[in-house]
């Protein structure tokens, strides 16, 4: 297995004007495309078809569309030759065709080998550009408040837009305060290494081999390397892609806890479960001690939900669809929020995100400027 997910670009194909969602004149609006591949040695398993006559994708609804007898299937069979002559053994990676990059994982069984293409933004749109129903949380994750550190959690499901929020975030901070950002993502599937406006991003790799230093392996390795690339200068921001063992969550609330501004996604149903999920991983090596540390940490915690545009066009999701964000805000540890986090009494946040939500809705629908919103959510003023 790699250790860093390579990236190429793959040779153009086809071009169509069709708006038809299985040609590949509208394949910007297919998010997700799954192919078979010959097991090595032999073909695929009885009532499988490899490449594109067996493959099928899905464009923002739970019906998939086969590509067998359309345009996309000789596109689906020009994109696996490419995979299995660029990655014949890489279980994790990154092509781009047309213009439109993919990031691509394969699993292997008995029956077959399958690649799974989930499409990713090229480029980076910047907060403002994103099509969303909560202005006011937009200006608010521009606010200079931040640059003191914190916590921003970032969750929803598979395909809900946290990625494309999170590189968004990155670049409109680094673009209008400057300062350095390092990355830890796994694999990297954001266009950001170098210079962004008035800022510099650094893209850090996540190792896993027998051969690596038990301290330097995972996301932890990662993030512990990454805190030696830091300058003495402020503002900074670390990235760290997703939130997936208890380990990763401790070091995500020290570094929040610590001055850091830290942004991460996490696998949650809503922005309070986030928080619990994230306290409870941290929970595992932290003990009772994790829900102080919390309340010291977080700054926004934000839930996003996609609504896909029928019809809707673009290179990436931002003009695809439009997302629903939902979020609890905290200024720091003396805020209502904290104290509920502190005291554990998870269950009370329902009433202060009702409020919020409120103070949200009518600061979107009035263009409430983002000092009035920090304010309104309880945030004071230096």
């Amino acid at each position: 297995m790699s250790t860093a997910p390579p990236f190429r670009f793959a040779r153009p194909v086809f071009k169509t004007k069709s708006a038809e969602p299985a040609r590949q004149g509208s394949l910007d609006r297919i998010t997700d495309i799954y192919f078979h591949e010959p097991i090595r040695g032999g073909g695929v398993a009885e009532g499988l078809e490899a490449g594109g006559a067996g493959a099928y994708g899905f464009a923002g609804k739970s019906t998939p569309i086969r590509f067998k007898g359309t345009e996309m299937e000789a596109w689906v069979d020009s994109v696996a030759a490419i995979v299995a002559a660029e990655f014949p053994e890489e279980e994790d990676f990154r092509i781009q065709v047309d213009g439109v990059s993919w990031r691509c994982c394969r699993d292997t069984s008995e029956l077959s080998s399958e690649v799974s293409m989930r499409q990713i933004p090229s480029t980076l749109p910047m907060l403002s550009e994103l099509n969303t129903d909560n202005a006011a949380l937009i200006s608010l994750l521009q606010h200079p408040f931040l640059n003191d550190g914190g916590l921003v959690l970032v969750s929803g499901l598979n395909g809900s837009g946290k990625t494309t929020l999170c590189g968004s975030f990155l670049k409109t901070r680094l673009e209008r305060y400057g300062g350095r950002c390092v990355s830890v993502e796994d694999p990297k599937e954001l266009p950001m290494e170098g210079f962004m406006g008035a800022g510099v991003v650094r893209q850090m790799e996540v190792r896993y081999g027998d051969d690596v230093d038990p301290h330097r392996r995972g996301f932890p390795g990662a993030l512990r390397r990454a805190y030696r690339k830091f300058p003495a200068a402020r503002p900074i921001i670390l990235y760290v892609g997703e939130v997936r063992d208890e380990e990763t969550a401790v070091e995500v609330l020290k570094a929040g806890s610590n001055g850091m501004l830290v942004i991460t996604t996490v696998h949650a149903e809503s922005c309070l479960a986030a928080i619990e999920r994230m306290t409870a991983l941290a929970a595992i090596r932290l003990g009772s001690g994790v829900n102080s540390m919390m309340a010291s940490a977080l700054r926004l915690s934000v839930h996003s939900t996609l609504e896909w545009i029928e019809g809707g066009s673009g290179e990436a999701k931002f003009k695809r669809a439009r997302s629903h964000l939902e979020a609890l805000f905290s200024s720091g540890p003396v805020h209502a929020a904290a104290a509920m986090i502190r005291g554990n009494q998870f269950h009370q946040l329902n009433q202060v995100l009702e409020k919020q939500s409120t103070i949200l809705s009518q600061a979107s629908k009035s263009g409430m400027p983002a000092n009035a919103v920090f304010q309104q959510l309880g945030g004071k003023l230096a």
